[in-house]
């Protein structure tokens, strides 16, 4: 495994910490089945759970492989579901310089989707 170490700030450790619990509940593994799977101590793997020690970035698709989820899962939290087409519109209009032909697309479109 390559040893070089991810130092990423306190928030992001407990957030990769959080999860991997995730994962290595929803996979119905224990912590001693994910060491041994891996070939790291018991102790090693607390560390990374409880956010007390630095995960090697080396360590993650091994530790995303034996609990059978994407790498993405254990570094990134979902994403939340796409907003509606017309909110985010509304949203990006009001949050740029208003023009006239802008403001009346949007108000027509707003027509449109009334009952």
């Amino acid at each position: 495994m390559p040893s070089s170490v991810i130092k990423p700030p306190t928030s992001e450790r407990q957030a990769f910490s959080r999860r991997l619990k995730n994962a290595l509940d929803r996979s119905g593994q224990t912590r001693h089945d994910l060491a041994n799977a891996l070939g790291i101590s018991y102790g090693t793997l607390g560390h990374w759970l409880r956010a007390e020690g630095d995960c090697p970035v080396g360590w993650v698709s091994p530790i995303a492989t034996s609990l059978g989820m994407p790498v993405r899962e254990l570094v990134e939290d979902p994403q939340p579901p796409p907003a509606d087409p017309f909110a985010q519109r509304v949203v990006d209009v009001l949050e740029s310089p208003l023009t006239a032909p802008d403001l009346m697309r949007l108000l027509s479109e707003a027509r449109d989707r009334l009952p």
